[in-house]
């Protein structure tokens, strides 16, 4: 009877170890599906957003018009910071005969200077931390079809990440057209 007794409860333990290991299987499961799920809502927003209009001013001349606006406490240097800075917003063109730049690039509103003492800059810098506008005048030299590329270049903090926008310019049977260019 002992010998029964005995051989029941190895049964009974062993059972019961096979049931646990399926349930803690089954709940590292659950618990992969919640992480999964929870990294997916922390992915986080970009930190601007990018939009590229073209207007159309007097005989061949147009304002090419680029829109930033920052989410989340973004902000990057502004073309006008004195200082030169690898990530400051610039924007360049590849060479060609086709279009010319009048003036400089304008900014909408204008940055103020102002002292940062971060080990990085340790001086003046205009930030950009509003939604900003900048316009750049051009000239078209010629009614043919067309295309021109270039980027717009900045480091957008506190990502502090080298930005490339790849842009075209391009004319085709007159129809002139500046958008961001998507291989």
């Amino acid at each position: 009877m002992k010998k029964l007794i005995i051989c029941l409860c190895c049964i009974l333990v062993l059972s019961c170890k096979t049931d646990k290991a399926i349930n803690t299987e089954n709940s590292i499961a659950s618990i992969n599906t919640i992480v999964q799920k929870n990294q997916d809502v922390k992915i986080p927003n970009n930190p601007y957003q990018i939009k590229l209009n073209l207007n159309k001013l007097k005989n061949a001349n147009y304002d090419l018009e680029i829109i930033m606006k920052l989410n989340d406490s973004a902000h990057f240097v502004s073309p006008n910071a004195k200082r030169d800075f690898s990530g400051k917003f610039s924007v360049f063109y590849e060479d060609n005969e086709v279009i010319n730049k009048l003036g400089i690039l304008k900014e909408n509103p204008l940055s103020k200077e102002e002292i940062d003492d971060h080990p990085f800059v340790r001086g003046t810098v205009n930030w950009v931390n509003v939604n900003t506008t900048y316009t750049q005048q051009i000239q078209v030299k010629t009614k043919e079809n067309f295309q021109v590329l270039g980027h717009i270049q900045f480091t957008i903090e506190p990502r502090c990440t080298l930005e490339k926008i790849p842009f075209i310019i391009k004319n085709k049977n007159g129809d002139l057209t500046f958008k961001i260019f998507k291989n």
